[in-house]
């Protein structure tokens, strides 16, 4: 077999793999907890820390995510991934996101905060998976109730 048979054969099978290859979504299963990182100028780097499980017989790698956030309904960022994270098979990880936002829109909800009331955070997009050659998107919604408890300073 030559080189140019040996490339068409290995083609074929990867075609062939990806094609049998169906993944579930992983499920979201809350935030663990919101950190405010930094406050510099007018804005303030907040992390999120969550849990997800992915219920895929395979681990694979998040590459990529579009995610936005709210709070009681009202848009207040865009999640920046951290890096990739590896979500082992069949497991429950915790992985963690970057939001930064406008100390103006977060001053909104701060009489909240202190008043012991919770928030209610939303995040929604989608997340690009990868194994090897492989990916795929997946789109998820995790609603949390962000209670002033759950925020660290």
């Amino acid at each position: 077999m030559n080189i140019k048979q040996q490339i068409v054969a290995i083609s074929l099978f990867l075609i062939a793999f990806s094609s049998c290859m169906t993944l579930q979504n992983p499920t979201f299963q809350g935030v663990e907890n919101v950190k405010v990182n930094q406050v510099s100028g007018n804005n303030i780097s907040v992390d999120i820390s969550f849990k997800v499980f992915n219920p895929n017989s395979i681990g694979f790698t998040i590459a990529d995510a579009g995610v936005d956030a709210t709070i009681n309904g009202n848009k207040v960022g865009n999640i920046i991934l951290d890096d990739n994270a590896y979500l082992k098979a069949n497991t429950t990880s915790t992985g963690k996101v970057t939001v930064t936002l406008p100390y103006s829109t977060i001053s909104n909800y701060l009489p909240q905060i202190f008043m012991g009331q919770s928030l209610d955070l939303k995040l929604a997009g989608d997340v690009k998976v990868r194994k090897f050659l492989f990916s795929k998107k997946f789109k998820f919604e995790l609603n949390h109730k962000l209670k002033p408890s759950d925020i660290k300073i």
